[in-house]
């Protein structure tokens, strides 16, 4: 029912004045931290068929990884809009605020990325390179 609603399984942990949607948020984070567990040979904790009736339905896994990637598409229109990815950290002539968003956000991909190549702790992973 929530994804029919809202489009999407990012169902927030906290939801003051609806104990429903509050508790459904736990128990997608719950999913999310069993499945980590799952990934990293820790079993038990959820079922592979658990795992495939949540895939089928656009699961999130991990928040954070749909949180870029909605950035990379973003970034990807910029390109196809503007013919590169130095966004303007003004936001360009009008001041955009999403473009400014996005500006800060290739900024940090930029960061990660020198990290990543000096052998530093860095946010980018193989796929994200």
């Amino acid at each position: 029912a929530y994804k029919e609603e809202n489009g999407d399984c990012m169902v927030p942990h906290r939801c003051p004045g609806d104990p429903q949607m509050g508790q459904l948020g736990r128990w997608v984070a719950n999913q999310r931290v069993f499945y980590k567990m799952h990934n990293n040979g820790k079993t038990g904790h959820i079922k592979p068929r658990r795992i495939a009736a949540l895939n089928r339905i656009g699961f999130v896994w991990s928040k954070y990884d749909k949180a870029w990637n909605d950035k990379y598409d973003k970034l990807k229109k910029y390109k196809e809009e503007h013919g590169h990815t130095d966004v303007p950290y003004s936001g360009g002539p009008n001041g955009d605020k999403e473009v400014q968003k996005l500006a800060d956000w290739v900024g940090r991909q930029r960061e990660s990325y020198r990290d990543l190549l000096a052998g530093r702790h860095s946010a980018l992973n193989p796929e994200r390179k």
